[in-house]
């Protein structure tokens, strides 16, 4: 797994960030759902619903449905990727925020995993870094 965005200075409008994940190849199900819980930084990074964007690696690149849940807590967020990934795929989530933090350092989320179905555990999967800078 790994994060990153092009846009790294402070109050930056409308950023992208990206999030790559890679699905198993000896994983025995697709992954459907992703969340983001922020764990640390001065500003909470809130995304922009509908903006949102996941693409399964390939040649080129195959864009996929990607929902943003609503009502969650203050600085978690959840995507369902539609249709789930399957094992030995990549995705790449390409999340918008409002605005990258007013306030320069560095940002971290918790990432968790969730595999198709209903009533499933999650998978603590690692750590996104994002770090911004003041012009």
């Amino acid at each position: 797994m790994r994060a990153y965005t092009y846009r790294i200075i402070t109050f930056h409008y409308r950023p992208k960030y990206y999030v790559v994940l890679s699905v198993p190849a000896t994983s025995l199900v697709p992954l459907q759902r992703v969340q983001l819980k922020q764990i640390s930084g001065t500003n909470t990074i809130e995304f922009m619903p509908g903006l949102n964007q996941a693409y399964v690696s390939g040649q080129p690149p195959q864009p996929i449905r990607i929902t943003q849940a609503a009502n969650m807590p203050l600085g978690t967020n959840a995507f369902t990727l539609d249709p789930p990934i399957q094992p030995g795929q990549d995705v790449t989530l390409v999340l918008t925020a409002f605005r990258n933090p007013t306030t320069p350092g560095v940002y971290l989320f918790q990432v968790t995993v969730y595999p198709q179905g209903e009533k499933v555990i999650g998978n603590m999967t690692g750590t996104a870094r994002l770090q911004f800078y003041n012009p």
